[in-house]
């Protein structure tokens, strides 16, 4: 873990976007729980709490793992930036393959920018050391 070295402007950027992550993986189910209520009355509260208990279910482990990724990223830990770089690799193969979209383009741009910057910045290469 770096001590004295503040992280790169790139980095910050990276780790605050896996804050916002998370945090939109704890709205999400919450907005099925209030969504339901709301639109349908007490039925759609029955349906909208099954599905957000579902759908929080599932995302927890994954907005836990974004913050701690992020916050990870932030420190300067090793391990974080590993699992950005695969992460960002991931991205961009997905946006390889769908290509034809504005939204592939878009994953292609982001993914190739998130593991490249990673990968080969020496500012970031050196905040990571």
């Amino acid at each position: 873990m770096v001590e004295n070295k503040q992280a790169p402007v790139g980095v910050k950027i990276i780790a605050v976007l896996n804050y916002i992550s998370a945090a939109v993986l704890l709205i999400y189910p919450i907005l099925f729980l209030v969504g339901g209520a709301v639109l349908f009355g007490e039925m759609g509260a029955a349906v909208g709490g099954v599905l957000g208990s579902f759908f929080l279910i599932l995302l927890l482990p994954f907005a836990v793992l974004s913050f701690f990724i992020g916050r990870g990223l932030w420190k300067g830990q090793k391990w974080a930036r590993i699992i950005t770089i695969i992460a960002g690799i991931g991205i961009f193969l997905s946006g390889l393959f769908s290509i034809t979209t504005i939204a592939g383009i878009i994953y292609l741009v982001i993914g190739g920018f998130i593991a490249g910057y990673l990968l080969f910045s020496k500012e970031v290469k050196t905040f990571f050391a």
